[in-house]
């Protein structure tokens, strides 16, 4: 779970537009990033804005995410 307030992003599901793999956003939309190499999972408040990504947790490598793996509150 996620904080929809603490995050800028409507609770329930992740929109699947909010969400990426790999390490930087590819549009202004995509706020939670997943890094599959890594494990890293990823906040940019921006997007691909000039805002530098925040590293929220590491979750293990090689995990098969999407956006409906996460839950906002």
């Amino acid at each position: 779970q996620l904080s929809a307030s603490l995050f800028g992003l409507g609770a329930g599901t992740l929109a699947t537009a909010a969400f990426r793999l790999g390490v930087a956003a590819g549009t202004a939309d995509q706020k939670i990033l997943y890094d599959r190499g890594t494990g890293a999972l990823w906040f940019d408040a921006d997007g691909s804005g000039a805002g530098a990504a925040v590293k929220l947790a590491t979750l293990g490598a090689g995990k098969a995410l999407t956006a409906a793996d996460f839950f906002l509150v």
